[in-house]
């Protein structure tokens, strides 16, 4: 019998607070050099979530902290996702990961 071809999986959002947090991509804008951090963020909960914002570190290929990025969302509904998109400043910026998500009450 010949061995059965590996399955790939989608790796599972993180969970940060009551929200849960795709991977964060590295992502140049076609035909900019602008070049963003981009994922989903999900409201877990029935309540609207307000003022958030989501802060990024950005690592180099020796993945050293090189940077940071930022976005903001007014309101999240409940339930609801947010796809953001933080320009990066830092152009040998290899990886993202998600550092906080901060919000008003």
């Amino acid at each position: 019998t010949s061995p059965k071809p590996a399955l790939s999986r989608k790796k599972k959002p993180e969970v940060m607070g009551n929200f849960s947090v795709s991977e964060v991509t590295i992502q140049k804008l076609p035909g900019s050099s602008l070049i963003y951090a981009g994922g989903t963020l999900k409201n877990e909960t029935d309540q609207q979530r307000f003022q958030v914002t989501v802060e990024i570190d950005l690592f180099d290929s020796a993945d050293r902290k090189i940077g940071a990025a930022k976005d903001y969302k007014d309101v999240i509904e409940s339930h609801g996702q947010w796809t953001f998109r933080a320009l990066i400043v830092h152009k040998n910026a290899v990886s993202a990961r998600i550092a906080a998500i901060r919000e008003q009450p």
